[in-house]
């Protein structure tokens, strides 16, 4: 089984660091997944957190204002 996991962030780094860790620590053996951060513009905790984590880190062009909702 395959499971994508996107998580939407912006200037959170504290709540991005609890997600991403709660999320690794609840795996199961033998299930396949991806975690995919999309930050509300730029954010450069957001993404070597996404690193540290293993996650894929995309961020939009510009920021929206959403506090992540945008992305």
């Amino acid at each position: 089984m395959n499971v994508s996991v996107v998580t939407a962030t912006w200037q959170r780094p504290k709540l991005l660091t609890l997600c991403l860790s709660q999320f690794t620590n609840q795996l199961q053996n033998g299930l396949a997944f991806e975690h995919i951060v999309v930050s509300d513009g730029q954010d450069e905790r957001a993404a070597a957190i996404s690193k540290f984590y293993g996650a894929k880190y995309i961020e939009l062009d510009r920021n929206y204002g959403g506090w992540g909702a945008k992305a």
